[in-house]
């Protein structure tokens, strides 16, 4: 897909590689889960690989719909490896290695695309989590999960609102 860059072909490019992206995700996927050729370890390992080589293309490219494309199947990966059991400290200390990863290239190359949804599907996973597993025992771990997630989505709108000195609507709504 490189090549098609190259000649001017970005579009068709970026296609080829969240096409590909998705086939990796897929086998991926179908290997663990349903063939059960390797681990769920396995198939986690290789996905957050996928996704962290995807996120590395669209910096190299500067293709923000491939960063895209990286944001989504990072946040599917935990949903694709699911075994419907607790895995609070797994699943937030992933998302929070994700956001850590997504929301300074947002801020770097002002990639406006990138925040909300990931914010949107931290808290999903977040709140879809409290509902099923949240237990007493666990207010200072789910209290510290929380205070990360605020601190890094939080932190990148103080850190643009420094920036270029003003605040916008979307920002302050992700901060409040």
């Amino acid at each position: 897909s490189y090549a098609f860059v190259q000649r001017g072909h970005v579009y068709f490019g970026d296609g080829l590689t969240g096409l590909g992206g998705a086939i990796l995700y897929l086998s991926l996927w179908a290997g663990g889960s349903y063939y059960r050729l390797f681990s769920s370890t396995v198939e986690f390992g290789a996905m957050a690989v996928v996704t962290a080589s995807l996120l590395g293309m669209a910096l190299g490219r500067n293709s923000e719909r491939v960063a895209a494309l990286g944001m989504i199947g990072g946040f599917t990966t935990p949903w694709l490896v699911s075994t419907g059991q607790d895995a609070q400290v797994a699943l937030f200390s992933y998302v929070a290695v994700l956001n850590a990863a997504l929301l300074p290239i947002a801020r770097m190359r002002d990639w406006r695309t990138l925040e909300l949804p990931a914010f949107a599907l931290t808290q999903l996973y977040f709140w879809t989590w409290y509902d099923r597993f949240y237990a007493a025992d666990r207010l200072w771990s789910t209290a510290a999960f929380a205070t990360l997630f605020f601190v890094q989505f939080a932190g990148l709108q103080v850190a643009r609102s420094l920036r270029t000195a003003k605040v916008r609507e979307d920002e302050l709504a992700v901060v409040l």
